[in-house]
């Protein structure tokens, strides 16, 4: 968090909060503003979190800021090892005993909530590290955390509404007085590519 605290004193300097336009204006036409200096921003590469820890590793990708195309980070690149650890620890996390599992959808919501909270408490720190490491014009990068914050606080109430039903079925063995009982659980651990 030290790092987005001192990108956002830095950038406010350059854009103040009275000028709106200067804000929602892209990246580059920050950067051709002939007072700005591009802050030197270098994040350290912790690694990959795994299974609540830091797992360092030697394969690592520069993360390159598009206006000035310095360096600002090295990102730890998952590869098979990582990923067969990722999968073990997720789960691990699946299984009935886990601290994960055994939380209720209030605590579940409680911890979502939190997180949401602190993407708003620093989403100024948050759009700036967005438009330095890909160009995204400001605005744009804002608005990007508010739709993020929005989906951990709908996934909040999810987690604390999550129960099951009666349902009436309908088909031609279902007779009048039948019913199912529907709970949804997690499918387990999945793999995907991000961006």
């Amino acid at each position: 968090m030290a790092a987005m605290m001192s990108m956002s004193s830095i950038m406010r300097r350059y854009v103040s909060s009275s000028s709106a336009a200067a804000a929602a204006a892209s990246s580059s036409a920050i950067y051709a503003h002939r007072e700005y200096q591009p802050p030197l921003l270098r994040l350290p590469n912790l690694g990959a979190m795994i299974a609540n820890t830091w797992i360092a590793s030697s394969d690592v990708m520069p993360t390159i800021n598009p206006a000035t195309e310095e360096v600002i980070a090295d990102v730890t690149v998952g590869r098979a090892k990582e990923v067969n650890a990722a999968v073990e620890a997720a789960n691990e996390a699946m299984k009935h005993d886990a601290p994960w599992r055994r939380m209720g959808g209030s605590g579940r919501s409680r911890l979502l909530s939190k997180l949401a909270d602190l993407m708003e408490e620093h989403a100024e720190e948050l759009a700036w590290i967005d438009v330095i490491d890909n160009g995204k014009p400001y605005g744009e990068a804002f608005i990007d955390g508010q739709l993020c914050q929005s989906v951990f606080r709908y996934c909040s109430g999810k987690a604390q509404n999550s129960h099951a039903q009666l349902v009436r079925p309908s088909g031609p063995l279902v007779t009048p007085d039948t019913v199912a009982y529907v709970e949804r659980e997690p499918v387990g651990v999945v793999g995907a590519i991000a961006p």
